[in-house]
């Protein structure tokens, strides 16, 4: 509804009555290799977009925020490998992903894409579990990107160790009843996830879940 019926010449989100239906194609090869203490996971892919839909930024259309919504083309090739490790405390994984992107627009004049080309090109990631005791669990993700190049982005286009923690207690003597805590972005890493979208900084919060 907002990309087809909002209006094309105002606001944040500015719409096109004239956007066309999505039809994608995809092709995928895989491998997989699992013993007991690790599970290896391959897989090349090959798909096309024919009228996607995307929210692209125009510098003749005024202030940065607004948005139009456009059709695209799209070819997308991608490579990710995951390996993921199990021993008697601990778990890890380790991610790669390669990607790129060939697109063409069915209008003229797109500087920046919010969206369907705000993506890495190369997005490594490693996440450890560890169970030092039967009831509690601490986790650790990080994450390194290389982002394609965005004129809307103010902050690098690298973002290294975007990182989080957290640790988990199931309370032994209250069944169902878990405790949890998690620290986000440790490093208070900038990186825009959206081009021209502050990063959000660090964060911390509490959850208190149970299950009966």
């Amino acid at each position: 509804y907002t990309a087809l019926s909002s209006n094309p010449d105002a606001g944040i989100f500015r719409g096109n009555s004239k956007l066309d239906r999505t039809i994608s194609t995809n092709y995928e090869s895989g491998l997989r290799l699992k013993r007991k203490d690790y599970d290896v996971k391959s897989a090349v892919f090959y798909r096309y977009d024919k009228n996607l839909v995307d929210w692209t930024y125009s510098s003749d259309l005024g202030p940065i925020a607004g948005r139009s919504a456009n059709n695209v083309d799209i070819g997308n090739f991608g490579v990710e490998n995951v390996i993921h490790n199990n021993w008697e405390y601990i778990e890890t994984t380790l991610g790669y992903t390669f990607l790129n992107k060939a697109s063409r627009y069915d209008v003229e004049d797109i500087d920046a894409s919010f969206y369907v080309l705000n993506y890495p090109t190369h997005r490594a990631t490693f996440a450890i579990i560890a169970h030092p005791l039967e009831s509690v669990s601490v986790r650790l993700d990080s994450e390194f990107r290389r982002q394609v190049p965005d004129s809307l982005r103010d902050s690098s286009q690298l973002a290294y160790f975007i990182a989080s923690a957290s640790v988990s207690w199931q309370i032994p003597s209250v069944k169902g009843l878990e405790i949890s805590a998690i620290v986000e972005n440790i490093g208070k890493e900038n990186f825009e996830e959206v081009p021209g979208v502050p990063g959000a900084g660090r964060m911390a919060g509490g959850v208190l879940k149970w299950t009966y």
